[in-house]
């Protein structure tokens, strides 16, 4: 093993410099990574002496140990760690009753809920007032802390992204931001490890339309077909309780009908209708890229409008409408080279709506990947599927050595993609130095989640 390889390393060393930690650790300063020290394995000699035995097995049994010293620390911690997180989260909900807010909207699900979020603030910041979580803050101690240091006043609105650990925290974080608009953007096999099945996964989600009040807004997405099946057995519950539960979908289900008229490098074409008020269209372009902004765009008009927002303000908000920030964003290089900053999250289904945007870019496309590391069970199938859709759009790709990169080089060896054309790599400098190579002008640069290499920051 490796490890045991490199811990003799070290012993060797140690026991070369007379057991001088002064002058051993002056030798780990000079050498910090692991990988180094294998260079050394024929230089150095270790002579099995009792100390040296004695330093070896207590080294392997304390490693051993450090899991099971980790949970007891963890068991030790926990009652603190609660009886903190209750304290900051009744802190936060006392912050929020002092406050009457125009909406409180609260947006979850598997996929998709940045999104959402980001277009919402800045459409409907065309005429509120708006804060909203940052980044990907959706957590029950995350949302809190973001709560205690906002400065709200009344009549603002508030957009709150939450996500789920495990069943109850979506509750925990409605009874801080009592929302009045609940959205659910999609639902995937992202967290089933994390909950078990499907059903569950749909059940913790569904806890933000549980605690809408009476006349509250539930908005779903209906083209996800794990939601609807999760939201349908529902909705007679919701409507009982006076909610009004309303899908939304790129078919026109629901008030709000939209079209993709065309997808281009650095904008997107879109129609958009209201069923109930037939002479309400809008038709522009927007700087969101790809045909899936479609869906959020469709969410964000119909609570717009229900927050009595006119046509004329909803469409000065699309048309100003910018580009999110390592979502499909769109960066023209000198000689004409397009790069692509993928690099926030990485979903199935984000993967999937980038893949057919950038199946429609004409130009020679170089792909940076590491895998999708949590795909449910079938992680590995999904990962030699993804391989094979790469393997159709790009011409040369970077992949990163992971434990599911192994999959993603079978199903590119199954599109028959040339093996010369997989470049593996191990960190963001790499990366660099690779694509100051081979990238040529006019080529588009694609950057999966996580290898976003610092030069073009």
């Amino acid at each position: 093993m490796k490890a045991i390889s490199r811990l003799k390393i070290l012993l060797g060393l140690l026991q070369a410099s007379h057991y001088d930690m002064v002058l051993f650790y002056s030798w780990l300063a000079r050498h910090p990574r692991p990988a180094d020290w294998d260079a050394f394995r024929e230089k150095v000699t270790l002579d099995w002496t009792w100390k040296a035995w004695f330093l070896f097995w207590t080294s392997i049994t304390v490693s051993l140990l450090i899991p099971l010293s980790l949970r007891m620390n963890m068991l030790l911690l926990w009652p603190f760690e609660w009886l903190a997180t209750r304290w900051v989260c009744a802190a936060a909900r006392r912050h929020m009753q002092n406050f009457k807010f125009h909406a409180a909207i609260g947006i979850t699900g598997s996929f998709g809920k940045t999104t959402t979020k980001e277009i919402l603030a800045q459409i409907l910041g065309q005429k509120f007032r708006v804060h909203k979580t940052p980044g990907n803050v959706n957590t029950l101690l995350g949302v809190a802390r973001w709560i205690l240091r906002e400065s709200f006043a009344d009549g603002d609105i508030v957009i709150v992204e939450m996500g789920a650990y495990r069943r109850g925290d979506i509750k925990e974080i409605c009874d801080m931001v009592r929302p009045t608009v609940g959205i659910m953007t999609g639902l995937n096999e992202a967290h089933r490890e994390r909950f078990g099945s499907l059903e569950q996964t749909a059940a913790a989600k569904c806890e933000l339309f549980d605690a809408l009040p009476r006349g509250g807004l539930a908005l779903w997405n209906k083209d996800s077909a794990f939601l609807n099946q999760g939201v349908l057995g529902r909705i007679a519950r919701w409507e009982e309780r006076g909610l009004r539960p309303t899908a939304y979908s790129c078919a026109g289900a629901g008030d709000i009908k939209i079209e993709v008229l065309a997808v281009g490098e650095r904008s997107t074409r879109f129609r958009i209708m209201r069923a109930a008020e037939p002479m309400w269209t809008w038709e522009g372009e927007t700087a969101l890229l790809g045909a899936h902004t479609a869906l959020p765009l469709a969410a964000t008009v119909r609570v717009a409008s229900i927050l009595s927002m006119s046509r004329e303000e909803i469409a000065r908000g699309l048309e100003r409408l910018r580009p999110l920030e390592r979502r499909l964003y769109p960066i023209l290089s000198p000689g004409d080279r397009l790069v692509i900053d993928d690099s926030y999250n990485i979903t199935l289904d984000g993967l999937k709506a980038a893949l057919e945007f950038l199946n429609g870019i004409k130009r020679r496309k170089i792909g940076v990947f590491a895998g999708i590391p949590e795909a449910g069970p079938d992680t590995a199938a999904v990962n030699t599927d993804f391989g094979g859709r790469i393997g159709e759009i790009f011409d040369v790709v970077l992949l990163r050595e992971t434990p599911v990169s192994i999959s993603v080089r079978r199903g590119l060896k199954k599109r028959d993609f040339p093996e010369g054309s997989i470049i593996g790599y191990d960190g963001s400098g790499e990366v660099e130095q690779i694509l100051s190579r081979i990238v040529r002008d006019g080529d588009c640069t694609y950057f999966s989640a996580y290898d976003w290499p610092g030069i073009y920051l």
